[in-house]
């Protein structure tokens, strides 16, 4: 038989279904002797993905086996999912268990497999965990760096961490530092921060090299995708070693937003997992008080689903048993108790996701136009959430190439100051306060949106300790997610152009960002002049306590206006829309004072079409017969507008 069967019974997996939930511990005589052949048995990655094949062939009505994509040397990351009717999506909460981001962590894949087999054997005789598949979905990727794992363990080398790709005249990216940051909007908690204490590096040749860029890696890009694509409850990201429970913030020792509920749920799940020893439970406490890093796949997934998508995600770490890969002898206890601890996070989450606070985060902005008279309407991600919005409107944009001076108001900035000596032009140029283990950073202040052909651009001079103090250029769609469009390390003290195309962000609104990470000695430091394209507006209205999702203006002045709008509730300002333009062109004889005044709407129950009339959504879309409750706008042959609301 497949070395699956000496696998499955090295983790215990023959003890009769209705006991694996409740299990002491105890070895029957039948499993000890099967323990005893393969004591020091690990699987090759061959093995583990046979063994995720079985199960799913085995068990079709309740596991599906997917991939959530392929590696550097081209291995399928594989990902099991385990509910009562896998590939529908039936709004069941969903849970995300991950194994081996780190190539010598064996153990960090194997009892992940074993929740997935004992799940199956369990199903349809145990009450709980029947109850708990019916009502959940179960993701579980066992092995994420399959590369790495290969390396480690079919090809011996075990001491091996990161992945296998090259870069840099070294090999490897350690994936567990390759995510994009927490997502809040804070350059402190982005892909790449080195934090003191850390266990992060910018130098290729070391085991905590966070690559060149966030997610530069095939496989965390994999993760990336899965992970924003669906809306995950809870997840747990399995490592080792320590015995330990953790849960972001991982780059602060700030606590996370939903701070007690978090640490109380991840309290009792480290309360319920006995230590190898026999004695004592594994203890809980959030990651940045051990140690901190940025760009883990807790913050990660926390921050996305927080600020991104305004939803409760609740991750979690585990550092498993007391050494990298503990023999095998200890994995049925090891794989065990920590089952103890999945079974009570699925039975919680429910609850957690019910009483935690949503934030308001960016709704989607659109214009529905009829010449000089439009609408600016904003769609929700979450209906209900918001107590009120407030609308800007900005006008007279102006981007021009940014000499610097005493005063900048197009920035927004942190240790980055205006010098008067050594400027590439004019008197002054943006200069970077060197400190060691220090993030600063300098942002514009008001988004830009991007022309057809558009490049930005800036002069630059550095003198950094190679590979322990790197600036970053940086592009935002949302203020939130940056990502790296520049890398600038070691020496080059004389005044260089730096050109990035923005073809990718056409007709789209961006943040820039310059941000500077160190870790070491100190040098002379980053001097920036020249920059293009800094915006300003010269002026701006905000409209404070809209209770509605739309506004009305009609324009007597032709122009360019520029639109931007942010919800608020209990937990206060949300997260600002994209910026959107709308262009007015009127004769001279037209142009007269702007007229702004609300416009309310018709509200109906259903709607009945009406012949040469058309209907829109707040998109902009065309919707011939709206059925859904939402926002809609008529438009007749001649032109006229009228909005209804349908409820």
């Amino acid at each position: 038989m497949r070395l699956i069967i000496a696998f499955l019974f090295l983790l215990a997996l023959s003890v009769p279904a209705k006991s694996l939930p409740y299990t002491d511990g105890r070895l029957t005589p039948e499993i000890q002797v099967e323990m005893e052949k393969n004591r020091f048995f690990y699987p090759t990655l061959g093995q583990l993905n046979d063994s995720l094949k079985s199960l799913a062939q085995r068990h079709p009505s309740i596991c599906r086996l997917d991939s959530i994509g392929r590696s550097y040397e081209n291995r399928t990351i594989y990902c099991l999912e385990i509910s009562d009717n896998p590939g529908q999506d039936e709004a069941e909460p969903e849970l995300l268990f991950v194994g081996l981001h780190h190539a010598n962590e064996w153990s960090s894949c194997a009892v992940p497999l074993f929740y997935c087999d004992s799940l199956v054997r369990a199903y349809g005789s145990d009450t709980l965990v029947t109850r708990l598949v019916d009502e959940r979905r179960f993701w579980f990727i066992p092995c994420f760096n399959v590369d790495g794992y290969y390396y480690s363990r079919d090809l011996n080398h075990t001491a091996w961490r990161k992945n296998r790709r090259p870069w840099g005249g070294a090999i490897g990216i350690d994936l567990n530092r390759n995510y994009p940051g927490a997502g809040a909007g804070n350059a402190n908690d982005t892909w790449g921060g080195i934090p003191a204490p850390s266990m992060a590096s910018h130098n290729p040749a070391s085991e905590f090299f966070c690559g060149p860029t966030a997610l530069s890696e095939l496989e965390n890009r994999a993760m990336y995708d899965f992970v924003t694509a669906r809306t995950f409850r809870a997840l747990v990201s399995y490592h080792n070693y320590g015995e330990y429970v953790l849960w972001p913030w991982a780059w602060a020792i700030t606590p996370a937003p939903d701070g007690p509920t978090i640490q109380s749920i991840g309290n009792e799940l480290a309360n319920m997992i006995v230590k190898q020893s026999g004695s004592g439970h594994y203890t809980g406490m959030q990651q940045g008080t051990w140690y901190q890093l940025c760009s883990e796949l807790k913050d990660f997934a926390y921050g996305y689903a927080r600020y991104t998508k305004g939803e409760p995600c609740y991750p979690f770490g585990v550092e498993l048993g007391l050494s990298l890969a503990p023999d095998t002898i200890l994995l049925a206890q090891i794989s065990r108790q920590n089952i103890k601890a999945l079974f009570h996070l699925a039975r919680v989450i429910d609850t957690a996701v019910a009483n935690t606070p949503r934030i308001v985060v960016a709704p989607r902005i659109a214009a529905v136009q009829n010449g000089n008279q439009y609408d600016v309407c904003w769609s929700p991600k979450t209906a209900g959430l918001a107590n009120g919005w407030r609308l800007w409107e900005m006008m007279k944009a102006s981007a021009v190439l940014d000499t610097f001076g005493t005063s900048n108001p197009r920035w927004v900035m942190t240790g980055f100051t205006p010098a008067s000596q050594g400027a590439h032009s004019g008197a002054y140029c943006l200069v970077s306060n060197y400190a060691d283990a220090a993030v600063t950073w300098a942002r514009t202040e008001y988004p830009y949106i991007v022309t057809v052909a558009d490049t930005a651009s800036f002069w630059l001079k550095f003198d950094l300790e190679l590979n322990s103090d790197v600036l970053f250029f940086e592009i935002s769609r949302d203020g939130l997610s940056w990502r790296q469009h520049g890398r600038f390390t070691g020496m080059d003290t004389t005044w260089d152009r730096v050109q990035v195309p923005l073809v990718e962000y056409e007709e789209q609104s961006v943040f820039f960002r310059f941000r500077l990470v160190t870790d070491g000695d100190r040098y002379q430091g980053v001097f920036i002049d020249d920059f293009y394209p800094a915006v300003a507006y010269d002026s701006i209205v905000q409209y404070p306590g809209l209770a509605d999702t739309f506004y009305y203006f009609e324009k007597t002045a032709s122009g360019a206006y520029y639109y931007r709008v942010v919800g608020y509730n209990n937990q206060g300002t949300g997260i600002f829309s994209s910026l959107i333009r709308v262009d007015v062109t009127m004769s001279v004889a037209e142009d007269r004072t702007d007229i702004i005044q609300p416009r309310l709407p018709t509200v109906v129950r259903k709607f009945k079409p009406v012949k040469g009339v058309r209907v829109f959504n707040i998109l902009g879309q065309e919707v011939p017969r709206p059925d859904k409750a939402g926002i809609y706008f008529l438009r007749s042959a001649q032109g006229t507008d009228k909005i209804i609301v349908i409820k």
